[in-house]
């Protein structure tokens, strides 16, 4: 019987971007075989074995380039502007079935990989091996399953509060045991109503018996963190990778500590600002304004919001300045 060969696909474009570094190509082929990339190669360069027949794709107007890998995601939330506290009255089915059609959503996006930072009971993880089963379509996932918080604190519906040494060492082992591929933690309120960003939720104590109980199974940890307070509890405690980090004041205004920026560059951690999220409002906002208009009380929280992105912004450009490692999620 004759043998028969790799089924072989040929993608062409425009622009070829490789992620090492260096600028766009062109005249560049990526030979896929069997479902692999095999080879990134010039056009001029490309060969088959005899009796093979490619099958070719050229798309001469735009660029290849690796898979995305977006840092901060959550699948069970819509998106649109609903608040964790809405988000947290529907069933754990809607919550699944929002998270197979924004799996689906980041993946025709080009997101091929995207951490999850957090979601409601299982529902995650049923996410993740759904899409490892190929029951629904997906990116691969990472996942923290529930985010760890205080009693009343922010996410605390989702179905992972702690308290104390022994409370916290007990729900990381929890998240272990049910496949969590890191930790994530709330080390001060964010939005969830009757929270406080501005203040941090975690004694540095109980933060470093999260950070110790998640390294000891070589999980990473993840540290949702708004006030300065909280950044420095995170910093003391060795956490890997600060979320938001806002820089607020106790009294609710941004500043940058330039002393804390430097703690942050020299620990190695990551910072994901989640600057999008601010952005994604403004948009939602401005189309409203372009469909119908908008109230003087709507134009003001516009205002508002524009105020705030900016502050952010600037904020970020400080931390990058100062030499820390910022990364990307939206």
């Amino acid at each position: 019987m004759p043998v028969t060969g790799p089924a072989i696909k040929v993608v062409k474009a425009g622009n070829l971007v490789d992620g090492q570094g260096g600028p766009p190509q062109q005249g560049m082929a990526v030979v896929v075989e069997d479902g692999r990339i095999a080879r990134v190669v010039r056009e001029s360069e490309l060969a088959f074995p005899e009796g093979a027949s490619p099958e070719v794709f050229d798309f001469p107007g735009a660029t290849l380039m690796p898979g995305l890998v977006d840092c901060h995601t959550h699948t069970n939330m819509p998106g649109d502007g609903t608040s964790v506290d809405g988000v947290g009255l529907e069933d754990d089915g809607i919550h699944l079935l929002t998270g197979v059609k924004q799996a689906r959503l980041a993946l025709e996006s080009g997101v091929t990989t995207m951490r999850d930072n957090g979601g409601w009971n299982g529902v995650v993880f049923s996410l993740k091996e759904g899409i490892h089963r190929g029951l629904v379509p997906g990116p691969r996932i990472v996942a923290s399953g529930r985010p760890i918080t205080i009693t009343g604190g922010h996410c605390w519906m989702m179905g992972s509060q702690a308290d104390g040494v022994d409370g916290v060492r007990r729900m990381v082992r929890q998240l272990i045991k049910e496949g969590a591929d890191f930790i994530k933690v709330m080390t001060s309120g964010g939005s969830t109503i009757g929270t406080m960003p501005e203040r941090p939720s975690y004694s540095l104590e109980e933060l470093k018996a999260i950070v110790d109980e998640a390294h000891k199974f070589d999980r990473l940890v993840g540290a949702h963190s708004n006030a300065i307070a909280s950044i420095v509890n995170c910093l003391d405690a060795g956490v890997d990778m600060i979320i938001h980090c806002t820089f607020l004041k106790p009294d609710g205004t941004i500043f940058f500590d330039p002393g804390v920026g430097e703690r942050l560059a020299r620990s190695g951690a990551w910072v994901n600002p989640t600057l999008h999220v601010r952005r994604c409002r403004i948009e939602t906002i401005e189309e409203k304004r372009q469909d119908v208009g908008l109230t003087p009380e709507e134009e003001a929280v516009l205002g508002e919001e524009m105020k705030a992105y900016d502050d952010r912004l600037e904020l970020t450009r400080h931390m990058y300045e100062a030499g820390v490692n910022v990364i990307g999620g939206s």
